[in-house]
């Protein structure tokens, strides 16, 4: 698994496709996601967040599907990952039902990648979020989700998410 992180961050380093018939290149250090669910408990264990992943529009992109259980009303959304020629970066768009749009790249770091965002609340307030994915396994990985405070990042909780099913129907 060690061999998958150092390929996830090595592909994430380079300056990316080159024409668009390689953008689905770019996506390859998350293909051990697509076509699997996975589910992690939430610290406090009284909610869980389920991730579904699957590829579209012939591998140009890879959707995350995802619902948060344990509240009263389920808390969803759909990223949308694939190459951006603008900004040179695999970067993400995800929409929710809480009416929050969020924009971001994927950036590697030291102990695996970080999705690192910046979230338009409804109320028209901004902040500044990362989640730094780190491959446990053939069948696991660990999400550490921070907050920018300032200039310092702030841990808001870590999932151990583990490989559920296949997401096809």
């Amino acid at each position: 698994m060690a061999r998958l992180a150092i390929t996830l961050l090595g592909a994430l380093i380079g300056a990316g496709p080159a024409k668009a018939d390689d953008a689905s290149a770019a996506l390859k250090p998350l293909a051990f996601l697509a076509g699997s669910c996975w589910r992690g408990t939430f610290p406090d264990g009284k909610a869980t967040d389920e991730h579904c992943y699957d590829w579209m529009l012939g591998g140009r992109y890879l959707r995350d599907a995802h619902v948060v259980r344990g509240a009263a009303q389920d808390y969803e959304g759909v990223t949308l990952i694939g190459w951006d020629p603008g900004r040179k970066a695999v970067s993400y768009w995800y929409f929710t039902n809480q009416a929050h749009l969020s924009q971001g790249t994927v950036e590697s770091l030291p102990d695996g990648l970080a999705f690192r965002e910046t979230v338009a609340l409804a109320d028209g307030a901004t902040l500044e979020i990362r989640g730094v994915l780190t491959p446990t396994g053939a069948d696991g990985y660990r999400v550490r989700t921070e907050q920018r405070a300032g200039e310092a990042w702030k841990e808001r909780f870590t999932i151990e998410f583990r490989r559920t099913r296949s997401s096809a129907p």
